[in-house]
């Protein structure tokens, strides 16, 4: 009775039917047809009708996964379903791909990245860096004019990544080689790419050096964040066991293990650095008087160094506080700072060149006004 003609008539050799049910035919389920005459109808013929019902598809046979992108906490996997299955006497044709999005602690944090729930192939971003665990699967079903075809799941196979391994080396260069003004280049290897078990490195970060000598160096050029930094020592000591310089890489997974390597530093023969002699004269002095408390001033003289063409420079104070001190050039590069205690003569061993300098002093969280001074 859900039968209708899809072509032919009722008088036609030759006719075709459509069902709209998907059920076995059952006893009372025939056609029949007889002959037409002149001298009228035939004996009737009737045959049983053999229709049986159709399955749903049966699942895909598997799901390919593949590893796009490797950061921590925004990996990107491709999922691929296969082609879709004909029909069988026993089972429809599959017409169309249903994914149910991955689920468990570490598939909830997964959404489509592309494709859509219907796509053979569809891209996930997960920004969880967990390992999958048993409850973290996808699933796939075939559609069908049937219905839903069976579920064909897929355990997901994410790991957790781990920080970069540290630098490999540091290579040390000896740039400028003047007495206490001497410059070195460090040189860090390239960010390493990321592993099945390590996230790719982002960036550097550099601790600058520490020790006896170590301690005088500043950054001559780049920034803890480069690749390649040069550092100015104010020291013509020889490098000692604690006088060392260290690197990381930066990650999304968080910071690598630090490289340190010893300064290499050695004394310059022949250089002389006399004291400043409590006799010597200025060449002249530079008063700062702008910081509190009122009575308070700063008092910054230039001497001539004996031993070579540059300057020395000497600061005192008279506050009852402690201070901080800076002396940058015109461009803004830190040469020196120090902290001084109330009271105290500090005397800067660094070699001025002739050029123009910067003061700064800090007292808490004021700066003065900052003192410029010629050579």
């Amino acid at each position: 009775s859900t039968g209708t003609l899809d072509s032919g008539s009722v008088s036609s050799r030759v006719i075709r039917i459509m069902y709209t049910s998907n059920a076995a035919a059952s006893a009372g389920d025939s056609i029949k047809i007889a002959f037409n005459s002149d001298c009228g109808l035939g004996k009737v013929k009737a045959v049983k009708l053999s229709n049986t019902v159709l399955g749903v598809p049966l699942a895909p046979t598997a799901i390919t996964q593949t590893l796009v992108v490797n950061n921590c906490g925004a990996r990107v996997y491709r999922y691929t379903a296969p082609a879709f299955t004909a029909a069988t006497a026993t089972v429809g044709a599959a017409t169309g791909y249903l994914w149910t999005l991955p689920t468990g602690p570490l598939g909830s944090t997964g959404t489509l990245d592309s494709g859509s729930v219907s796509s053979r192939v569809i891209r996930i971003i997960y920004t969880n860096n967990a390992t999958a665990v048993a409850g973290d699967s996808i699933k796939i079903a075939y559609t069908s004019d049937c219905g839903l075809g069976n579920v064909r799941a897929v355990k997901l196979s994410n790991a957790a990544l781990g920080v970069p391994l540290a630098p490999a080396t540091i290579t040390q260069t000896l740039v400028v080689n003047n007495c206490g003004a001497r410059v070195y280049r460090y040189t860090a290897p390239a960010l390493p790419a990321g592993t099945s078990t390590a996230g790719a490195a982002t960036g550097y970060v550099w601790t600058l050096p520490e020790g006896p000598v170590g301690s005088t160096g500043m950054l001559d050029s780049g920034t803890v964040n480069s690749r390649v930094i040069r550092v100015i020592y104010t020291s013509n000591a020889a490098a000692a066991s604690g006088d060392t310089i260290r690197l990381a890489y930066n990650s999304d997974c968080g910071m690598s293990k630090l490289k340190a390597f010893k300064l290499t530093i050695l004394a310059k023969a022949g250089c002389v650095t006399p004291p400043l002699a409590k006799t010597s004269e200025p060449l002249f002095t530079k008063v700062i008087t702008d910081i509190k408390p009122v009575n308070s001033k700063i008092e910054a003289q230039v001497y001539p160094n004996p031993s070579t063409t540059n300057f020395k420079l000497q600061v005192k104070t008279t506050s009852k506080e402690q201070i901080r001190v800076r002396i940058v050039d015109a461009m803004g590069r830190p040469f020196k700072q120090a902290t001084m205690m109330p009271g105290e003569v500090l005397n800067f061993g660094v070699e001025l060149k002739t050029g123009t300098y910067i003061i700064e002093i800090m007292q808490g969280s004021q700066r003065t006004t900052q003192q410029i001074i010629k050579l």
